[in-house]
């Protein structure tokens, strides 16, 4: 089962004043992201995920924490999802390779 608002090419951008978030979500079920705060410390974990439903996933931890992000949608350039029950917003931006 795949979620197909999940860019595989792009990062999602966290908008928020307080927190900082990248992710960016790969075919091999892994997820590489920048996490932390604001002006403060930030950490770039490399997470697993897997699919629950077509408009949901979970993102697990080494140490076995679970992530659910829920009613994952797009919007122009935009990705909405509930995540742990907190309503998130994340740009979708082009990544560059090198």
């Amino acid at each position: 089962m795949a979620i197909a608002a999940i860019p595989f090419d792009r990062a999602l951008d966290l908008v928020s004043d307080t927190d900082a978030g990248t992710y960016r979500f790969r075919s091999d079920g892994s997820v590489v992201a920048t996490i932390g705060t604001k002006n403060g410390p930030v950490a770039a974990p490399v997470f697993s995920y897997r699919v629950v439903s077509p408009h949901s996933l979970e993102i697990v931890g080494s140490d076995g924490h679970v992530d659910r992000w829920t009613g994952i949608r797009v919007e122009s350039h935009l990705l909405h999802a509930e995540c742990n029950g907190r309503a998130r917003t994340f740009t979708i931006r082009k990544t560059t390779v090198s």
